[in-house]
């Protein structure tokens, strides 16, 4: 009976338990008590569907909480934050970073006008707006694409005939420069530009469809030789020396594309024509040049939809080349024409030298010839003089002696007077006579002469002492 007692005792405890279990469960709840969760997570299941739905509630009220906090960034804040977080430098830009760029520029196209304005008024630092910054962000990509320079046009210098003009965009800078295309030339329907500044500032470096260019200096302006796009918008980034950041840059080139008519076509055709058929008149170098220059203005000719541009460019390059042979074939006929006088002149001078060399020779043959006569007559004369002079002597003794004497003295100035030309007495001519004229007739002579006068020397000495004897005898 005891056991009985207890047992239906602890039965009827659990039932008031649950019992009251839900309104406590109900009470704590709504006092918020921390301990009442604790509770409730032992109360049956059917009664708690409230107590879920008021915490479902609270949950509700946390996010429209958090909600309300995120809505305190205005739109305008969104965007300034969005596009400083982009870097400054457009050079730093990468292909990582456009997904960046483009929720900036969600961000900013999102905004009401005044707005926009405002954001590309508003100067950070320096002379950079967030309007610009994230423009140069823009630019920065599309300088990273690359560059579609095809342009179906015959090959040649287009650069009389392309315009250009430069944009900074949203830049407010008192420093911006105008940039321009100079130079457009096609080969192989490749478009290339040459772009200058029209300043003497220290561009260095071009990044153009993701390639970077280094500038060469002429007259002191830096030049770039790019690849261009013709008829569309170019997107560039440049720096100089003075400043590490790039500046981003837009270039609008065109070209006239008129459609050459049919007498321009044919004037082409028929100026190509004509010069091929008389390639013979020039040198090789130059008819090479010539065939070259027609053949291309042939091809520009049969071209379909030719434009006019295209004509006079190729009829432009062929004159210059004819130009160009005609001055070689006038300068090569000087220098064949100088080189024919010059042998002319060489060969009369050769001629000359040898008639005045034969001139000489005849001169010194008369010399010899003359020399010879009067070495002759001095040898010949004298001897026959005095020759007759000692037969004389033995006729006549002292005065045929002494009339032989002035005979042979005056035969041998005779005949030394006749050899020479201006009348120089023997005695000049003997002194300027060569050792070697002198032969042996000559010495021969000179001692018969000696002899005979030895002989009448003594004959004198001999009368005067048989004289003297003579007298003394008397």
């Amino acid at each position: 009976m005891p056991k009985l007692s207890k047992a239906l005792c602890a039965v009827f405890g659990i039932a008031i338990g649950l019992a009251l279990c839900p309104c406590f469960a109900a009470q704590i709840s709504i006092n918020g008590d921390a301990s009442s969760q604790q509770i409730s997570a032992f109360a049956p299941m059917t009664v708690l569907p409230a107590f879920a739905d008021d915490k479902s509630d609270d949950s509700e009220d946390g996010d429209e909480g958090d909600e309300g906090e995120e809505e305190e960034e205005t739109p305008i804040e969104k965007a300034k934050r969005l596009i400083t977080e982009l870097p400054e430098n457009p050079g730093n830009i990468s292909e990582a970073d456009r997904a960046a760029v483009e929720e900036a520029q969600a961000a900013y196209d999102a905004l009401s006008g005044s707005e926009k304005d405002e954001l590309d008024s508003t100067v950070l630092h320096g002379e950079k707006t967030y309007g610009r910054w994230l423009e140069a962000a823009q630019w920065g990509l599309l300088a990273l694409q690359p560059i579609d320079n095809t342009l179906s046009l015959i090959d040649g210098d287009y650069s009389a005939y392309v315009s250009s003009a430069s944009n900074m965009g949203k830049s407010t800078s008192a420093r911006s420069k105008k940039w321009s295309v100079v130079e457009l030339t096609v080969s192989g329907e490749q478009a290339w530009a040459v772009i200058r500044c029209n300043t003497t500032s220290s561009f260095r470096t071009m990044r153009i469809g993701g390639v970077d260019y280094v500038a060469t200096v002429k007259d002191d302006v830096p030049e770039f030789l790019v690849p261009i796009t013709v008829d569309t918008t170019s997107t560039f980034l440049v720096t100089s020396n003075s400043q590490a950041d790039y500046v981003a840059v837009q270039l609008d080139v065109s070209l006239p594309r008129q459609q050459a008519s049919s007498d321009e076509i044919s004037t082409a055709k028929s100026l190509a024509q004509v010069t091929l058929s008389g390639l013979d008149d020039y040198t090789s170098e130059s008819a090479a040049a010539l065939k070259a220059a027609a053949n291309t203005l042939m091809d520009a000719a049969s071209k379909p939809g030719v434009t006019s541009m295209e004509l006079n460019n190729a009829t432009a390059a062929l004159n210059s080349a004819m130009a160009s042979a005609q001055k070689k074939s006038k300068d090569d006929s000087s220098s064949d024409s100088s080189k024919k006088s010059s042998s002319s002149s060489s060969s009369k001078s050769k001629k000359s030298k040898s008639s005045a060399s034969k001139s000489s020779a005849s001169k010194s043959s008369s010399a010899s010839a003359a020399k010879s006569s009067s070495t002759a007559a001095r040898t010949t004369t004298p001897t026959a003089a005095r020759t007759t002079s000692v037969v004389t002597s033995t006729a006549k003794k002292t005065s045929s002696s002494s009339a032989s004497s002035k005979s042979s003295s005056s035969a041998a100035a005779a005949a030394t007077g006749n050899d020479t030309d201006d009348g120089q007495s023997q005695k000049d001519v003997v002194e300027v006579t060569p050792v070697s004229a002198l032969d042996d007739g000559f010495i021969t002579n000179a001692v018969i002469v000696m002899g005979v006068l030895a002989l009448m020397l003594l004959g004198m000495c001999a009368r005067t002492f048989l004289f003297v004897r003579a007298k003394e005898v008397a």
